[in-house]
């Protein structure tokens, strides 16, 4: 028999799949608790023990996605304030937050896609701006004759972006190779991304 807290997991786990599954046929907006409960196999009673209504449940599922972000920029901006080389610093600030992305590859899928909550994606991309602004503001300095905010905001849309492409148009490739094919990008001048080998 399991333990209270392992029933407790187990249930936040089988809810969390029923999102998942619901949401490959329904909208996030569209997906009821009867939706959870009936795909979770537990009672109503048994989801209002956990959560206060459907919102909360889903907030609480994104906030822990933001926390995890924040955590992993965090840790790594020391690394990139320090380093001597910035290739290495950002490959290992994208390996982690792609490492995560791919742990939670359904999730993310289905939250940043057309059936998902798109102002996710908002928080994101504020989350990111503000962990790169914070990087600027310890010291570093922009090198192109652009203004910071703009180059702060390229980046973390150019990140946010490619996850996205990633998740719904090559949910197989792993972090490491999506690291490296964000790397690429990120070396070559936009205006050249476009151009064709002749």
């Amino acid at each position: 028999m399991l333990s209270k807290i392992a029933q407790f997991k187990q249930t936040e786990n089988d809810l969390r799949q029923a999102l998942l599954a619901v949401g490959s046929y329904k909208t996030l907006d569209t997906i009821t608790v009867s939706d959870l409960v009936k795909q979770a196999q537990v009672s109503r009673g048994t989801f209002y023990l956990h959560h206060q209504d459907k919102p909360t449940f889903v907030a609480t599922l994104e906030d822990e996605m933001l926390e995890r972000f924040d955590q992993i920029i965090t840790a790594q901006l020391p690394l990139l304030i320090r380093a001597k080389d910035d290739e290495q610093a950002v490959t290992k600030l994208i390996t982690a937050v792609f490492e995560y992305v791919a742990s939670q590859q359904q999730l993310c899928c289905f939250l940043f896609g057309e059936h998902g909550d798109a102002t996710l994606l908002v928080r994101i991309h504020k989350l990111f701006t503000n962990r790169i602004s914070g990087l600027f503001l310890s010291g570093q300095k922009g090198q192109a004759n652009i203004p910071l905010e703009y180059a702060i905001r390229h980046v973390a849309s150019s990140i946010l972006n490619f996850m996205v492409i990633w998740l719904s148009e090559h949910p197989n490739m792993t972090a490491t190779n999506a690291t490296q094919l964000m790397l690429k990008f990120m070396r070559v001048p936009t205006m050249q991304l476009l151009k064709q080998d002749q």
